[in-house]
């Protein structure tokens, strides 16, 4: 998905991980690619970022996923469709959402736990 975005849209996207999760559950998996798809799309169209950098850290039972763009800053983050479907599924999974506006971009970060019951 990155790759084609990038492709499509001439942005930079980096893409890191220092953690991989194994066998994850449809859900969780479901919610990760639309963290990574909402967040790079946020990026380019109200922040007109030309770069965007994920990085997918954790360990065994928790995920972090941060998207970082050097796009336009805003005053004031609304909660349009895309923010507020992203919290709702991150919500589902127990997990936490912050977005965070910077002087030269655009932050979000989210923290899923992962693997519960026994998967």
């Amino acid at each position: 998905m990155t790759d084609e975005f990038s492709h499509t849209s001439g942005m930079n996207i980096k893409l890191t991980f220092d953690f991989c999760p194994q066998n994850l559950r449809e859900d969780e998996t479901e919610t990760i690619y639309r963290i990574v798809q909402e967040g790079i799309t946020n990026a380019n169209r109200h922040g007109h970022a030309s770069t965007v950098m994920i990085l997918l850290s954790g360990r065994k039972n928790q995920l972090h996923i941060i998207l970082r763009d050097n796009g336009i800053s805003c005053k004031t983050i609304t909660q349009g469709w895309g923010l507020r479907h992203m919290q709702e599924r991150i919500e589902l999974l127990k997990g936490t959402l912050r977005c965070n506006n910077l002087t030269d971009g655009f932050i979000i970060n989210a923290m899923i736990p992962i693997n519960k019951g026994g998967n």
